[in-house]
């Protein structure tokens, strides 16, 4: 039998709004123009994982990297030099956590989960790494490039179904999966690395340590073990999630300036 194989992104759109989850995950709607914004994002978590890794061309790989992807929407400011900037200004930064590493390629680094949730869905997605304090205490670590203002930035993620459903996993793989790398660490909590690109030079913070009770991973787990394709494609209640999303102004048709790649099945 075919297992669906969904991203926690598309997860928590579902969850928001049964008609953006149909429209921009079954039927495959997406911008057709791409800002460098995201692969920007995208090549600074490629350099943090090499350097995981130990690879000492993770700035250069990044960058070619960075130069090969086609951006339609083009930031002026985020340029191949930037992304050396940023990187390199990363590579001496003194943070109170490291990345687990036992001396094999296998850093914790750009880590895989699965959780099998019913017949029809298993639920997968990336850890960005885990890491470790002084006081030999395991956290999940999370980057975030963004132009955001750092006052008060951190305070939307508290309650993201991102760092839910990574707490989620966390907890299944010790549960189903124990020989697992995911399985073998007790976990202390969540902290968040921001990088902000809107100022002159380069600013880092790294956020408090954060957690989720059980009590909320069992209601998110209730939502994914009831979590279906909706058949009819119902618009959800407006929220303050219709204010940024893709197909608010055409939920009953197509938009121009939207192409589609529909999304395919992963079979077990």
């Amino acid at each position: 039998e075919t297992a669906m194989i969904y991203l926690n992104a598309s997860a928590a759109r579902f969850m928001h709004c049964g008609r953006a989850f149909h429209l921009g995950i079954i039927e495959g709607w997406k911008p057709s123009t791409v800002g460098n914004n995201i692969t920007f994002g995208t090549a600074f978590h490629l350099y943090a994982h090499l350097k995981a890794l130990g690879d000492i061309f993770a700035i250069a790989k990044a960058v070619e990297f960075y130069g090969k992807e086609p951006c339609t929407i083009t930031h002026n400011k985020l340029t191949k030099q930037h992304l050396i900037d940023v990187c390199a200004a990363h590579s001496v930064r003194s943070s109170p956590y490291v990345v687990i590493n036992d001396g094999t390629p296998n850093a914790a680094s750009e880590l895989k989960f699965h959780i099998p949730v019913n017949n029809e869905i298993v639920f997968c997605g990336t850890i960005d790494n885990l890491v470790t304090d002084s006081n030999g205490l395991v956290y999940i670590r999370d980057y975030k490039t963004t132009s955001s203002n750092p006052a008060g930035f951190f305070n939307h993620f508290l309650l993201s179904n991102q760092f839910i459903a990574y707490q989620l996993a966390i907890r299944t793989h010790q549960r189903a999966f124990p020989a697992s790398l995911l399985a073998s660490y007790k976990i202390a909590g969540i902290v968040i690395e921001a990088i902000f690109l809107s100022s002159a030079n380069v600013k880092f913070e790294t956020s408090q340590p954060f957690t989720h009770s059980d009590e909320t991973l069992d209601f998110y787990q209730e939502q994914l073990e009831t979590f279906k394709i909706p058949e009819d494609k119902p618009h959800g209640k407006f929220n303050g999630t219709c204010r940024t999303c893709s197909f608010s102004s055409w939920c009953n048709g197509f938009k121009e300036g939207y192409i589609r790649q529909p999304y395919s099945p992963v079979g077990d």
